[in-house]
């Protein structure tokens, strides 16, 4: 019931960021033709509100659904493509509006005379009406054209969410399989739990899968071409240096890859020891420790994307393993049973001198 009830509200938010896109659209193009829709049809206004109301809709619709910042910006990632058009299309509608805005204020007729004034303050005085009518019509038609490209943006950048995320899934199904009772109860009881090679995820795919890696690369990108090409055609050399200082943030690479250098591939008994098999990087490793040093806890931290999960290992004083919770089989869920399941066989350590 409620994934129908979910499905329902997509499709309707769908079809409605659909509709006002095409309406924002034609409100923008009429403008380069010299027709003002927006003064015809004075209701156009509502478009502006009804952007609003379709990226609150989308928020509205991530709570719903119980989506993590990171699981729910994923789809932009894969594939590249929703994240650059909807880069385009907000620096689109970033330029658009300064440039579209023009002098502000009214056109009006005071004792006689033809003006424009900004807060009550004549600002021109116009020699004749015909001169007045064009930097009237000029002005009201940037003013649609700025909003409308606004809304644009609005109702695109839904759109393009929901289609990215249209028959995408968290997961493969063969990941669940093993339920998290079941890890809890094979540990509790010394047994072995083992992934077979199928579950194994390499370095980088759990880059790709446990962190905001790909789309903080593709972004920033995207930023970067972008800024470097206006600055080199247009010699603007601030842009250029933005691009420059921008780049910065490629060096987050190496700290995701160390975030998800760890992923276990089986945890087994032998007497007091635990014997733990993981990928370690692409290396494969064989970690033994014995109870009287194994120590286990589940650390929980509160990040921009959600909670953070890391099945925290060690042995004496020493961490061996960090197996982070969203890579592969290693959802939270099981991290948590996983920590349920060897904490029964933790022995208390002696007191430090």
């Amino acid at each position: 019931m409620e994934k129908k009830k979910s499905s329902l509200f997509r499709g309707a938010l769908l079809l409605f960021s659909a509709l006002g896109l095409i309406g924002a659209a034609a409100v923008h193009i009429s403008t380069f033709q010299g027709i003002n829709l927006q003064q015809r049809f004075p209701l156009v206004v509502l478009l502006h509100i009804g952007g609003i109301v379709a990226i609150g809709g989308l928020v509205g619709l991530s709570v719903y659904e119980k989506h993590e910042q990171n699981e729910f910006f994923d789809v932009l990632v894969r594939p590249v493509w929703p994240v650059v058009l909807l880069v385009l299309l907000g620096a689109y509608a970033g330029f658009n509006f300064f440039t579209s805005i023009g002098e502000g204020g009214s056109y009006e007729v005071k004792k006689g005379k033809y003006v424009r004034t900004y807060r009550g303050d004549i600002r021109k005085t116009y020699k004749d009406k015909v001169q007045w009518k064009k930097d009237k019509k000029r002005a009201e038609l940037g003013t649609a054209r700025g909003f409308s490209g606004h809304s644009m943006f609005f109702f695109g950048a839904v759109f393009i969410f929901l289609i990215a995320g249209r028959g995408r899934k968290k997961q493969p199904k063969v990941y669940a399989m093993l339920p998290p009772e079941t890890i809890t109860d094979l540990l509790r009881q010394k047994k072995t739990l083992a992934l077979p090679d199928s579950e194994l995820l390499n370095w980088d795919e759990r880059l790709r899968q446990g962190t905001p890696w790909v789309m903080l690369r593709n972004v920033i990108g995207v930023q970067v071409v972008i800024l470097a090409a206006v600055g080199a055609i247009f010699q603007v050399w601030i842009f250029l240096f933005a691009a420059a200082f921008i780049s910065i943030n490629f060096t987050n690479y190496y700290f995701y890859k160390k975030y998800v250098k760890d992923f276990i591939k089986s945890i087994s008994f032998r007497g007091d020891t635990c014997e733990i098999e993981l990928l370690r990087g692409d290396e494969r490793d064989v970690i033994e420790i014995p109870f009287e040093s194994l120590r286990v806890k589940v650390e929980e931290v509160r990040t921009k994307g959600g909670m953070a999960y890391t099945l925290k290992i060690e042995r004496g004083e020493e961490t061996v393993v960090e197996q982070r919770a969203k890579v592969g089989f290693w959802d939270k869920e099981r991290i948590k049973a996983a920590g349920q399941g060897l904490i029964p066989h933790v022995q208390n350590m002696p007191p430090k001198v």
